[in-house]
């Protein structure tokens, strides 16, 4: 099974794939809340509020199962994804949490995303085993291949 990533200018620059936060992958029950919510610092809490990246950084790494969700919605802007062999990943020492294995439906912002969480606070390059390019004539897709 694979795991895909559309890669974010940062990432693209740098060739550092790393969470926005770094430390145990948990979240105090703070607004917005989901109902019923668990008290204090949960996996629980860090998987919900995960989905609002925007305005909560946790130290996971969002991924798709799905190709075509990472290059057709989340691959428009910089037309770079990446795919990950999941055995690899979890045999690195990494956790993944699928967040409709772990959330309940109605908690999931865009389920048909089929967003896992990567619960790391990077993912070494050595990891990836395919770059796609969303777009052609990917100046982004030319910067980033040069790290690998």
């Amino acid at each position: 099974m694979y795991l895909y990533r559309a890669l974010n200018e940062p990432e693209i620059l740098t060739g550092i794939l790393k969470a926005k936060a770094l430390g145990q992958f948990l979240a105090p029950a703070t607004p917005p809340l989901p109902v019923p919510f668990p008290i204090g610092e949960t996996e629980f809490m860090a998987m919900y509020k995960h989905q609002y990246g925007e305005n909560y950084s946790t130290s996971g790494i969002s991924v798709t199962s799905s190709r075509e969700i990472a290059v057709e919605k989340y691959g428009l802007k910089f037309g770079v994804i990446v795919k990950f062999k999941v055995s690899s990943l979890l045999e690195s020492g990494m956790s993944i949490l699928s967040l409709k294995d772990e959330l309940a439906p109605h908690l999931i912002r865009y389920p048909a995303d089929e967003e896992s969480i990567v619960l790391c606070e990077h993912i070494p390059l050595s990891m990836v085993c395919e770059v796609i390019s969303g777009k052609s004539n990917n100046e982004h897709y030319e910067n980033f291949i040069k790290y690998l």
